[in-house]
């Protein structure tokens, strides 16, 4: 319910945040599991720094400052939270900011916030989706797919609303049920394990982009407005930028007139 560093007093987190580094963080997880004589913090000796993909289950993609239920997680501030996932660069980490829900990285030495997680097992499989293995090619509302083996034909880019547009209107692989994922289904396709390439499994889609692999999300941003960035003039929308593993929804790229490319989703 509480960051590390408080506690529950009836239904609010009392007590000053720790603030702490990665290695830090994870350690004050795993020092969870030895309280109450080795019986575990409530009882529970399985408590761990969450993963990205864990963490990033807590966003309310609805609201922000912060972007979390706070009749769950009371008292949680608006800012960065660890997660047990490691950057390709040894030296950062990946985490997110409950501001809005950003995913990004940052240095391991800097301090910042921690919740942890426990759970039975570290598996589970989300609901099952089919996915295209190629990026549309052309986005409109009349769209072209890639059938090719490697995905070699060019990707196609378009605006949000075109985006929407291709993925409805788009039959492919005898289905018609496709549809632009939401930020949480096209986050759970990166691979925050991979050393080096963009940050997905190239087997699995092999057209995926090296640099500015930004991806649209069919979730608005509407979280903090930004001047210049997210304005009703300049309406945004969450994307996943798989060249760096970044999940942002205020930046340029972000406003829903410019383009990026599509994958599109079907299933529950």
């Amino acid at each position: 319910t509480c960051s590390e560093g408080q506690e529950l007093v009836g239904a609010a987190c009392d007590g000053d945040i720790a603030s702490l580094t990665w290695e830090e963080a994870i350690a004050s997880c795993e020092a969870l599991n030895s309280l109450n004589d080795g019986t575990g913090y409530a009882g529970i000796g399985t408590w761990r720094l969450p993963g990205i993909s864990e963490l990033r289950t807590l966003v309310d993609y609805s609201g922000s400052t912060p972007a979390i239920d706070t009749s769950y997680f009371p008292d949680t501030p608006a800012d960065w939270y660890w997660s047990s996932d490691d950057h390709r660069n040894p030296n950062n980490a990946f985490g997110i900011n409950f501001d809005a829900g950003n995913v990004l990285w940052w240095t391991k030495p800097d301090t910042t916030f921690v919740r942890c997680v426990s759970s039975i097992s570290e598996g589970g499989r989300a609901a099952e989706l089919a996915w295209t293995k190629c990026s549309m090619e052309t986005v409109s509302a009349n769209p072209e797919m890639d059938t090719s083996s490697d995905c070699s034909n060019p990707n196609g880019q378009g605006t949000w609303k075109d985006a929407l547009a291709a993925c409805e209107n788009l039959e492919f692989a005898g289905r018609s049920d496709w549809r632009l994922p939401s930020v949480a289904e096209l986050h759970s396709l990166i691979d925050v394990s991979k050393r080096e390439g963009v940050f997905i499994d190239q087997d699995l889609f092999p057209d995926t982009p090296g640099t500015e692999a930004y991806y649209w999300s069919s979730t608005t941003f509407d979280g903090l407005a930004d001047g210049v960035l997210c304005t009703d003039t300049y309406e945004c929308a969450w994307y996943v930028n798989f060249n760096d593993g970044y999940v942002e929804g205020r930046k340029i790229r972000s406003q829903k007139e410019k383009e990026n490319y599509v994958r599109c989703v079907a299933g529950p």
